[in-house]
């Protein structure tokens, strides 16, 4: 791995058992357990070897968000659920009852009773930035940096400027197992108010 100034090095040859490496897709990391990062000289090259007091974490800038998630809201708007969209292809997940503890933040599982608000930007502009590719290897002591490019993403929402008036907007949501829910809906000829029921 190099970005022409920093390169760190992953050779099979120093390991006699392949290592655990845990992948968390919302942290955006990949970590190598029982590992560290190693510099023989002074500016690198950095190797990851084989240690069994330190686990080596590989960091990165680019989006692997899927959805937001916001645990016990009282207030469906201002949460994490609908402020963390960042791509035109998120969405949000807000738990408004959840007796049973299912709908959790890395593996959500809607059972019986439970009830989450689903959330996604309908309207207006977003723009956002990450670095492409990694940002950093650390292993809690050694740290190495990478610089990549900066990547703009500027986007409008799935409704353009928003919902218009008088339109007809259809959709599903499709569970692993059973039937998908339908939503169907007529918006109002007028907007009279902030929060309207369609459904």
């Amino acid at each position: 791995m190099s970005d022409g100034t920093s390169t760190v090095i992953f050779n099979p040859a120093n390991w006699t058992n392949a290592p655990t490496v845990k992948i968390d897709a919302n942290a955006k990391t990949i970590t190598i357990i029982g590992a560290n990062l190693t510099n023989f000289t002074v500016g690198g090259p950095y190797y990851i070897l084989p240690d069994s007091t330190k686990n080596v974490t590989i960091t990165f800038g680019t989006p692997a968000t899927v959805y937001a998630y916001q645990a016990d809201v009282s207030d469906v708007f201002s949460n994490d659920a609908f402020n963390n969209l960042t791509l035109p292809t998120d969405f949000g997940i807000a738990v408004v009852q959840d007796s049973d503890g299912s709908v959790k933040e890395n593996f959500p599982t809607l059972t019986s009773g439970d009830i989450v608000v689903l959330a996604l930007r309908v309207g207006g502009t977003q723009t956002t930035s990450y670095k492409s590719g990694i940002t950093s290897i650390s292993d809690g002591t050694t740290s190495v940096s990478f610089t990549g490019p900066t990547v703009t993403l500027k986007w409008v929402g799935v409704f353009g400027n928003g919902f218009k008036t008088s339109t007809t907007v259809l959709g599903k949501v499709i569970p692993e197992f059973g039937a998908p829910g339908v939503i169907q809906f007529t918006t109002p000829s007028t907007y009279t108010q902030q929060i309207i029921n369609l459904q």
